[in-house]
């Protein structure tokens, strides 16, 4: 299967399954420690720092997965 192919045929799953499946591909990129590229470390590198001098523009990930959650549930 092609890229592209891949790519279409993950976009017709329900939105939770989609998420359901970045999760799960998220843990697995995880468990095989990428080497960041210069760019994305400087990237996280500016966030941790506007984190640590603005804490309260920032939520946890747990909590950001709840907003999320919320937003996609199909209980509205």
């Amino acid at each position: 299967m092609t890229r592209a192919a891949l790519k279409e045929e993950t976009r017709r799953l329900p939105v939770g399954e989609r998420v359901e499946l970045l999760e799960q591909l998220w843990r697995e990129a995880e468990a095989e420690q990428p080497v960041l590229l210069d760019w994305q470390r400087e990237l996280l590198e500016e966030r941790l720092a506007d984190a640590i001098s603005e804490p309260e523009a920032w939520v946890s990930w747990e909590e950001a997965k709840r907003r999320l959650e919320r937003l996609t549930s199909t209980d509205r």
